[in-house]
């Protein structure tokens, strides 16, 4: 019911373009451009599926993305993207960049039970690298640990990469997530405000491609207000 309620509600057309995604530009009734862009997402079924994201242009060139701005259609994939790891829609800014990111979506929760493994969505047998932790003397209550996926994926496809952040806090301010690909060629970056005495996670996701057969570096980091830890893993692109 989920598949048919999405295919009638996005209207782009399912056959991707040569780039992999198309660029609509467009302009809010207040003169703020915006751009629209579709892209192959999975459908959660084993194929894919155009979606389409509305992003606000950046003056460094990175985009941002924000679940209240999307359409209904955008918002409820975003949230069924996220419930298949029981968390829900990230609700704090995202932020694309890299030169040949695509596109990219957060998930989160109040807790750091039962966090989602780290993967590339292509390869069933990817696994998370060793993970960063970070804690302090005598604010040890306060932790954040970061997960990259390690795996395989083909070349010249697009893939998505997800990694997995959890934390907590003792101090408000703004925690965040951030997965990236092949030094940051492909980045997606999400930030959040939270009180004190929080304890959360994210799990953000980004679309990407490698080029040639080679290996690119993976990168998660997860940042509170204490400070940040990074994980690192690999894909290798055959």
């Amino acid at each position: 019911m989920f598949i048919l309620l999405l295919s009638a509600a996005v209207t782009m057309p399912v056959t991707p373009p040569p780039a992999a995604y198309r660029d609509e530009h467009t302009q809010e009734r207040d003169g703020t451009k915006r751009i629209v862009r579709t892209a192959q997402w999975s459908d959660l079924d084993g194929g894919l599926l155009p979606v389409e994201q509305k992003l606000r242009p950046n003056p460094d060139g990175s985009f941002s993305y924000f679940f209240s701005e999307q359409s209904i259609a955008t918002q409820l994939y975003h949230h069924a993207l996220c419930e298949q790891d029981g968390m829900t829609a990230g609700q704090g800014e995202g932020i694309l960049s890299g030169p040949d990111a695509i596109g990219g979506w957060s998930c989160e929760q109040d807790d750091d039970e039962d966090l989602p493994v780290p993967r590339l969505e292509q390869d069933p047998e990817s696994t998370s690298s060793s993970e960063g932790t970070l804690l302090h003397d005598d604010r040890s209550a306060d932790y954040v640990f970061a997960y990259a996926p390690s795996g395989n994926v083909g070349v010249s496809e697009n893939f998505r990469a997800h990694g997995s952040v959890r934390f907590r806090t003792t101090r408000a301010g703004n925690a965040e997530a951030l997965i990236g690909v092949d030094n940051r060629r492909c980045v997606y970056r999400v930030s959040r405000y939270y009180s004190a005495g929080t304890t959360g996670s994210f799990a953000p996701w980004v679309n990407c491609i490698v080029h040639v057969p080679t290996t690119v570096p993976t990168e998660t980091v997860g940042c509170i207000p204490w400070g940040c830890a990074t994980d690192r893993g690999r894909v290798v692109a055959y």
